[in-house]
């Protein structure tokens, strides 16, 4: 534990013996850069990296010793951060700008969607907008004053907006500017240093990724400078966010056109290393000016299919995900983005073509303990189809999306519930949301399917097997003038194998005023079932646009 802290920039806080915090080792001497230096941008981690650490969904136990909170939750994106990052007509269902020039954002479903599975990764970490931020600020790219009084980097305070302007830096690397990388041999990274790195610049932030026990996994850090050593060999400078105010060494060896770097340790386990070559390039550099700026929409009507998995709790690296076509085919131009987090166990995220099918097998079979996700499928129509399966412990859940029917199953070798299944769909009149909610008690029948499916503004809800589950059902409307009307069903609807729930927004006009809800048997019998107006006491398990 820290006995003392003390500010960075003030000479009697003893760097060599743990700066900020008494005990927070120095960096190992092997870990250290040595040489002549042969690019430099200036920057002195002491004074210019951030003197806090990174963190996930709370501040953390680091973070702690410093002052702070540990068990504060971190600042999120939000309606905001997307109006910023790809402007009104994009961002918003609704626009407004009153005379004082405040701004208001009613995001568009997908946009919504896309804020949520942005959060729900940043559990594990904010390390991308650490070094993002950080370069930024370092270089005068950034209005320092618009965010903080300090004058240095080892100044500024962790407070919420801090912690705001850190989530939406890290969420610039989700899109389709950014998302790609730049993945190459290490001699390429140092030669790109040494041609860039200029006295009061740095233009990128550099990659990594690596295995935490046998699940990919990926981080990123703030490159200021190269040494050459004696040997011939570099050693590539850098600021790491896991280990605040120190320099250390990313190594490169010349003749085999290689790298190693010591990325930490598991708690408790082995030291984790990240390394690569020219043949296995784990190593990259992304520039800045990707991010800058108005950014493309990686998820609009015309883009590319994106599935993302979140979880609010860890995910063991026994649990490994497989996606293909529905036939069981590789999917041609797929695309697979580890979540950039060194500590984080979320599952990673997949790109396709438009009108993409697929199915993706999460296999939580080695595991002894249930995993509650959150899937997010955006359709490049703007409609999103979200899940929230729980997958028992030795079990494996199939996700099955049939794009041209907006249709989206979920089930599993052993009985299970999909917590809530949703339609978030942009529509040419107001755009809606639409959640079927299965009670938790009541799981479904084992390889049965919980299916949802949205056609112009009819979302129905069905479940296969054998069991019965019980539904509760809440509908949004965003409507382009700013009011977010709702409805919600008064009590549970009993759901027979067979069954399906079918909610109809088309004639929901106004403000007030609930949309159409049928129950059409198995059977073909069919009945109305009364909607109240509001979220109603199920809206905590979702998380609804704030309704008028």
């Amino acid at each position: 534990m820290a006995d003392r802290i003390c500010q960075p920039w003030d000479p009697s806080c003893d760097v060599s013996n743990g700066g900020p915090v008494q005990g927070y080792d120095p960096t190992p001497a092997e870990w250290a850069p040595q040489g002549t230096i042969v690019a430099d941008s200036g920057f002195v981690a002491i004074r210019d990296s951030f003197p806090f650490f990174n963190y996930g969904q709370r501040l953390g136990s680091g973070n702690a010793l410093l002052g702070y909170n540990g068990n504060e939750f971190a600042a999120q994106l939000t309606p905001d951060s997307m109006l910023r990052m790809f402007g009104a007509d994009v961002a918003c269902s609704h626009y407004s700008k009153d005379d004082s020039g405040k701004e208001t954002c009613i995001p568009k479903p997908a946009v919504a969607e896309w804020i949520d599975a942005a959060n729900n990764y940043m559990w594990g970490g904010h390390c991308y907008g650490v070094a993002a931020l950080n370069a930024q600020l370092f270089n005068g790219e950034l209005k320092r004053s618009r965010l903080t009084d300090a004058q240095i980097n080892s100044a500024v305070q962790l407070d919420s907006k801090v912690q705001g302007e850190l989530a939406y830096w890290w969420t610039t690397q989700m899109t389709s500017n950014a998302a790609e990388g730049t993945l190459t041999d290490p001699l390429s990274v140092v030669q790109t240093l040494r041609d860039n790195l200029q006295p009061g610049k740095i233009p990128y932030v550099l990659v990594l990724f690596f295995e935490v026990e046998g699940q990919q996994a990926g981080h990123a850090i703030t490159p200021h400078a190269v040494y050459e050593r004696a040997d011939g060999d570099f050693d590539i400078a850098v600021y790491d966010n896991n280990f605040p105010l120190r320099t250390r060494a990313i190594h490169v060896d010349t003749s085999e056109n290689s790298y190693e770097y010591l990325v930490g340790a598991i708690p408790g386990g082995p030291q984790v290393y990240s390394t690569g070559d020219a043949k296995n390039t784990t190593i990259g550099l992304a520039p800045l000016t990707d991010i800058q700026g108005t950014l493309d929409c990686p998820f609009c009507a015309g883009q590319e299919q994106i599935v993302s998995f979140g979880s609010k709790q860890p995910i063991p690296a026994s649990v490994k995900t497989d996606i293909s076509a529905l036939d069981g085919s590789d999917i041609p131009d797929l695309k697979k983005h580890p979540n950039l987090n060194p500590s984080s166990g979320s599952l990673p995220a997949f790109r396709m073509p438009p009108g993409t099918d697929f199915k993706v097998t999460v296999d939580n079979s080695a595991s002894d303990q249930p995993i509650n996700l959150f899937v997010n499928t955006f359709l490049s129509d703007g409609t999103v189809l979200d899940s929230a399966p729980l997958v028992p412990a030795g079990a494996k859940m199939i996700l099955e999306v049939r794009s041209s029917e907006r249709s989206v199953s979920v089930s599993s070798d052993q009985p299970t519930v999909a917590r809530y299944l949703q339609a978030a769909v942009e529509r040419q009149g107001d755009d809606y949301n639409a959640w079927f909610v299965a009670d938790w008690k009541d799981k479904g029948s084992a390889s049965a399917p919980f299916i949802l499916t949205e056609v112009d503004g009819v979302t129905e809800y069905s479940v296969g097997g054998t069991d019965n589950v019980r539904v509760n059902v809440i509908a949004q409307r965003i409507r382009s003038k700013g009011t977010v009307p709702a409805a919600h069903t008064d009590s549970s609807v009993l759901l027979r194998p067979g069954d399906k729930l079918r909610v109809d927004i088309t004639e929901w006009s106004g403000d007030g005023g609930v949309p159409e809800l049928v129950l059409e048997r198995a059977d073909g019998a069919s009945r109305s079932v009364m909607m109240d107006r509001g979220l109603g006491p199920k809206a905590n398990v979702v998380d609804p646009q704030p309704a008028l």
